[in-house]
Protein backbone atom coordinates (compact mmCIF):
# COMPACT_ATOMS: atom_id res chain seq x y z
CA UNK A 1 0.00 0.00 0.00
CA UNK A 2 1.64 3.53 -1.01
CA UNK A 3 1.75 5.87 1.68
CA UNK A 4 -0.11 9.03 1.12
CA UNK A 5 1.20 12.58 1.12
CA UNK A 6 0.18 15.94 0.54
CA UNK A 7 -0.60 17.23 -2.60
CA UNK A 8 2.14 19.85 -2.84
CA UNK A 9 4.78 17.21 -2.22
CA UNK A 10 3.11 15.01 -5.06
CA UNK A 11 3.36 17.89 -7.51
CA UNK A 12 7.14 18.28 -6.20
CA UNK A 13 8.13 14.73 -6.83
CA UNK A 14 6.36 14.79 -10.14
CA UNK A 15 8.61 17.94 -11.34
CA UNK A 16 11.45 16.77 -9.69
CA UNK A 17 11.59 19.32 -6.81
CA UNK A 18 11.30 18.29 -3.05
CA UNK A 19 10.31 20.98 -0.84
CA UNK A 20 12.85 22.44 2.21
CA UNK A 21 12.02 23.45 5.38
CA UNK A 22 13.05 26.71 5.04
CA UNK A 23 15.37 27.09 8.22
CA UNK A 24 14.51 31.25 7.75
CA UNK A 25 12.46 32.56 10.84
CA UNK A 26 8.58 33.40 9.71
CA UNK A 27 7.60 37.26 9.28
CA UNK A 28 6.55 38.82 12.58
CA UNK A 29 4.69 41.61 10.93
CA UNK A 30 3.06 42.98 7.91
CA UNK A 31 6.21 45.14 7.28
CA UNK A 32 8.21 41.66 7.19
CA UNK A 33 6.45 40.34 4.48
CA UNK A 34 6.36 43.19 2.40
CA UNK A 35 10.02 43.66 2.91
CA UNK A 36 11.61 40.33 3.56
CA UNK A 37 15.19 41.66 3.11
CA UNK A 38 17.52 42.28 5.83
CA UNK A 39 18.38 45.98 6.44
CA UNK A 40 21.89 47.16 6.78
CA UNK A 41 21.30 49.89 9.25
CA UNK A 42 18.84 49.88 11.89
CA UNK A 43 15.89 52.49 10.93
CA UNK A 44 15.69 55.71 13.06
CA UNK A 45 12.92 57.67 14.16
CA UNK A 46 12.54 60.74 12.56
CA UNK A 47 9.20 62.95 12.39
CA UNK A 48 10.58 65.41 9.23
CA UNK A 49 9.14 67.26 6.33
CA UNK A 50 11.41 66.72 3.01
CA UNK A 51 10.97 67.92 -0.60
CA UNK A 52 12.48 65.79 -3.33
CA UNK A 53 12.81 66.88 -6.73
CA UNK A 54 13.35 64.83 -10.00
CA UNK A 55 12.51 64.65 -13.80
CA UNK A 56 9.30 63.53 -14.94
CA UNK A 57 8.68 63.04 -18.67
CA UNK A 58 10.89 65.68 -18.70
CA UNK A 59 10.16 67.99 -16.68
CA UNK A 60 11.78 69.01 -13.44
CA UNK A 61 9.18 68.44 -10.68
CA UNK A 62 9.36 68.96 -7.00
CA UNK A 63 6.68 67.09 -4.65
CA UNK A 64 6.68 67.16 -0.54
CA UNK A 65 6.60 64.74 1.34
CA UNK A 66 7.00 63.48 5.17
CA UNK A 67 9.61 61.10 6.41
CA UNK A 68 8.64 58.79 9.90
CA UNK A 69 12.73 57.03 9.77
CA UNK A 70 16.08 57.17 8.08
CA UNK A 71 19.55 56.22 8.87
CA UNK A 72 22.97 56.36 7.44
CA UNK A 73 21.95 54.48 3.89
CA UNK A 74 18.48 55.86 2.82
CA UNK A 75 15.47 57.65 4.00
CA UNK A 76 11.86 56.26 3.92
CA UNK A 77 9.17 58.90 2.61
CA UNK A 78 5.30 59.11 2.15
CA UNK A 79 4.43 60.79 -1.03
CA UNK A 80 1.04 61.47 -2.19
CA UNK A 81 1.64 60.71 -5.41
CA UNK A 82 3.14 57.80 -7.66
CA UNK A 83 6.78 57.39 -7.94
CA UNK A 84 8.74 54.85 -10.52
CA UNK A 85 11.44 52.46 -8.87
CA UNK A 86 15.36 52.92 -9.54
CA UNK A 87 14.59 56.82 -10.62
CA UNK A 88 17.30 58.94 -9.67
CA UNK A 89 15.73 61.68 -6.78
CA UNK A 90 17.35 64.65 -4.95
CA UNK A 91 16.12 64.95 -1.26
CA UNK A 92 15.86 68.16 0.55
CA UNK A 93 15.75 68.37 4.04
CA UNK A 94 16.97 69.79 7.21
CA UNK A 95 19.10 67.38 9.00
CA UNK A 96 17.98 65.98 12.79
CA UNK A 97 19.74 68.17 15.52
CA UNK A 98 20.75 70.86 13.48
CA UNK A 99 19.65 73.99 11.45
CA UNK A 100 21.15 73.28 8.11
CA UNK A 101 19.45 72.65 5.29
CA UNK A 102 20.92 70.02 2.61
CA UNK A 103 20.75 68.36 -0.94
CA UNK A 104 21.25 64.43 -0.83
CA UNK A 105 20.97 62.19 -4.12
CA UNK A 106 18.77 59.09 -3.50
CA UNK A 107 17.28 56.13 -5.73
CA UNK A 108 13.89 54.74 -5.23
CA UNK A 109 14.89 51.51 -4.14
CA UNK A 110 10.84 49.98 -2.91
CA UNK A 111 7.42 51.24 -2.81
CA UNK A 112 4.36 50.11 -0.40
CA UNK A 113 1.69 52.17 -1.66
CA UNK A 114 2.93 55.76 -0.92
CA UNK A 115 5.43 54.69 1.01
CA UNK A 116 8.85 54.72 -0.54
CA UNK A 117 11.98 53.70 0.46
CA UNK A 118 15.12 55.94 -0.94
CA UNK A 119 18.84 55.11 -0.51
CA UNK A 120 21.57 57.61 -0.57
CA UNK A 121 23.32 57.90 -3.77
CA UNK A 122 26.77 59.73 -4.68
CA UNK A 123 27.44 61.14 -0.95
CA UNK A 124 30.24 63.47 -0.74
CA UNK A 125 32.08 62.74 2.34
CA UNK A 126 30.84 66.14 4.10
CA UNK A 127 27.49 64.46 3.35
CA UNK A 128 28.41 61.68 4.79
CA UNK A 129 29.69 62.98 8.06
CA UNK A 130 26.70 65.19 8.15
CA UNK A 131 24.39 62.10 8.02
CA UNK A 132 26.28 60.07 10.82
CA UNK A 133 26.21 62.96 13.34
CA UNK A 134 22.02 63.18 12.56
CA UNK A 135 22.28 59.73 13.02
CA UNK A 136 23.65 59.54 16.27
CA UNK A 137 21.58 62.40 17.43
CA UNK A 138 18.31 60.32 16.57
CA UNK A 139 19.70 57.44 18.30
CA UNK A 140 20.07 59.49 21.52
CA UNK A 141 16.53 60.97 21.08
CA UNK A 142 15.37 57.46 21.09
CA UNK A 143 17.43 56.37 23.93
CA UNK A 144 16.00 59.19 25.99
CA UNK A 145 12.48 58.33 25.48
Amino acid sequence: MAKECKPEYRLGTLLGIHPVKSSEPKPKSKADKVFPFKRRHVRLRADLNVTLHYRERGAQVSKYAHSNGMNIGGISVYVPSELLTEIPIEVELTLPGTKRAVRLNAVVRNKNVYRYGLEWTGLTDDQRHDLRQACEWLEKQDSKT
